[in-house]
């Protein structure tokens, strides 16, 4: 017999992992295997048969009779002793949503027992209730709620009990083990028709807590992630698949991309449990975020060049590159200002990540009194290669600069030789901007994910229009 409030963690994490991650197309896609509904159906039997033994069941008191005569019984200090799932019968049921059998389920329960007729008899002693034939299957519908969030219903259930053997003992119990066929019919018509009646409250708490559950998260002080749910989860024999928003915004405005998410999907594989698609309409959202609020830019200064360059910031080193800034500042630090001129856009082909941005770029001189004098501005497009990891449930990645070419806006220092001074900018990107993204990178954004399951081993791919993880899990329900 499985009880109510153990079904709910197993529907539960179910429910959560197709919620993963507005506009028609998805900007994140999650999957969930046969593959992956086999751990979680797993996972939920080792934890009904680690808690079930502890659950405290109420005293039943009623009437039975026999050969005529009427007897009030009463049972207490019920406990269960054994309770053994088999492997559960777990398959997805399309358009609807998952199925769960269970047979042949067997349980022992023991306790102590009265019973009384009238003033003329009573007595009382110890029970046994065994049964290896009970079984349990339901079909569980999976959906959406127009606002986002997941919805379960019970489709079908039936359940119940072929045979009990019930063994009772002290007293003059052999007079009333004619009572026994009574009370097996009881056990069964409990045991047939009332299982399932209980599930429908459970049904009705499960979708409380789903609604309750997070559809974003905040990823840092400026920006959060979005995935709720935007149309109902698309199920067919091998898997659930749940396209969710996937986007990112910024935090106090919610103001949406100036773009829309192409469409893009999962292939439908079972060599791993899990399966996440993110979208490059994902990764530029996060990139208008940050652009958005005025985030990407750096100042650089001689203290941010490492120690072992051959170049310094200053106006003696540049002068090989700014044909006499020495004489005109003689002596004096440069600072470097970068700053995006628009929004990145981030491009996602065959086993990389491409950025092309424009970043608009002003060389100073720093005066002794600490102001600024400008020595000219120039504009750099950087073309810029990624690749994607996993770390810790984290998505983070790495990025290399490729190329760097440079036009010139303005000179306040007379003629300047633009392809000399791109071997600065080259250096200065590779030496201090690279690794500065490449540190914000490396804390990446947590994948969506429930706490009862961590990611095992996962593999990151990029594919033209998305990245995909693959994963398997450990569940802990």
């Amino acid at each position: 017999m499985l009880p109510g409030n153990m079904r709910q963690p197993a529907l539960l994490i179910l429910l959560c992992f197709t919620s993963l991650v507005s506009g028609t197309n998805p900007g994140m896609i999650g999957l969930l295997t046969s593959k992956g509904l086999y751990a979680v159906s797993s996972a939920f039997v080792q934890m009904v048969q680690e808690k079930v033994t502890k659950l405290n069941i109420p005293d039943l008191s009623g009437t039975t009779s026999a050969a005529g005569i009427h007897v009030d019984y009463n049972i207490k200090n019920i406990k269960i002793e054994s309770f053994k799932l088999p492997t559960p019968e777990t398959n997805f049921l399309p358009g609807v949503g998952v199925a769960l059998s269970l047979y042949p389920i067997s349980f022992q329960v023991t306790g102590s027992w009265s019973v009384h007729y009238l003033t003329i008899f009573s007595g009382g002693g110890d029970f046994q209730v065994y049964s290896s034939s009970f079984f349990l299957k339901l079909a569980v519908g999976v959906t959406s709620t127009d606002d986002g969030y997941p919805r379960m219903w019970l489709d079908k259930c039936s359940s119940g009990v072929n045979d009990v053997d019930v063994q009772i003992w002290g007293g003059t119990s052999w007079f009333y083990s004619m009572f026994l066929g009574p009370i097996k019919d009881t056990v069964k018509h409990v045991l047939n028709a009332q299982i399932c009646d209980k599930l429908q409250p459970i049904i009705k708490q499960v979708n409380q807590k789903l609604h309750n559950l997070p559809v974003s998260y905040q990823v840092d002080k400026y920006s959060e992630f979005e995935y709720s749910i935007i149309s109902p989860p698309n199920i067919d024999d091998n898997s659930i698949e749940v396209d969710s928003k996937g986007e990112f915004y910024y935090i106090g405005h919610h103001q949406e991309a100036p773009f829309q998410p192409q469409s893009f999907s999962l292939p439908h594989i079972n060599d791993y449990m899990l399966y996440l698609g993110i979208s490059e309409f994902s990764l530029n959202s996060a990139a208008f975020v940050y652009y958005t609020a005025n985030l990407l830019k750096i100042t650089i200064d001689d203290d941010k060049i490492p120690p072992s360059s051959p170049i310094r910031l200053n106006t003696k080193s540049l002068a090989a590159f700014l044909p006499g800034v020495d004489k005109l500042y003689p002596n004096m630090l440069v600072e470097i200002s970068v700053s995006a001129e628009k929004q990145p856009l981030l491009t996602l082909q065959m086993d990389k990540i491409m950025t092309q941005a424009a970043l608009l770029t002003q060389i100073s001189a720093v005066l002794p009194n600490a102001s600024l004098a400008p020595i000219c501005i120039v504009e750099a497009h950087v073309n810029i290669s990624g690749k994607p990891s996993v770390v810790n449930n984290n998505l983070t990645g790495s990025m290399t600069l490729n190329g760097l070419s440079l036009s010139l806006v303005k000179s306040y220092i007379g003629e300047i030789d633009v392809h000399k001074l791109e071997n600065i900018m080259s250096l200065m990107g590779k030496l201090v901007v690279i690794p500065k993204v490449n540190e914000m990178l490396k804390r990446g954004f947590p994948l969506p994910s429930v706490k009862v399951a961590k990611l095992v081993n996962p593999v990151v791919k990029v594919n033209k229009g998305y990245i995909t993880v693959a994963t398997n899990a450990n569940f802990n329900l």
